[in-house]
């Protein structure tokens, strides 16, 4: 799910999952109406998954483990950011585990 700094959900978010696991390079869906998104069909490999929404700064999360037949949740508190704010927020996920579907 992705939120906001008070905790609202954020519909309208572009989530690109990239990585060299896809023949395509990168999947863009966006998040839906309660902040959720989906990104299906996923080839095993190691992904960096960016959240963008104008008026927030970009989140990445990177080294996302994706496994065969395993839903690798992620959820993303995003925060406001100024008027052409570049701003990235990075975090590495290589640590944390997958939960089986």
């Amino acid at each position: 799910m992705i939120t906001d700094d008070t905790g609202g959900v954020l519909p309208g978010v572009a989530v690109e999952a990239s990585s060299p696991a896809l023949i395509e390079g990168s999947r863009l869906v966006v998040s839906d109406g309660a902040g959720k998104h989906s990104v299906i069909d996923l080839r095993p490999g190691v992904y960096d998954v960016r959240f963008v929404l104008p008026g927030f700064s970009t989140v990445v999360r990177e080294a996302v483990d994706v496994l065969a037949g395993v839903s690798v949740p992620i959820n993303v508190r995003g925060r406001r950011g100024r008027y052409g704010d570049a701003g990235v927020h990075r975090r590495d996920t290589r640590r944390e585990p997958a939960r089986p579907d």
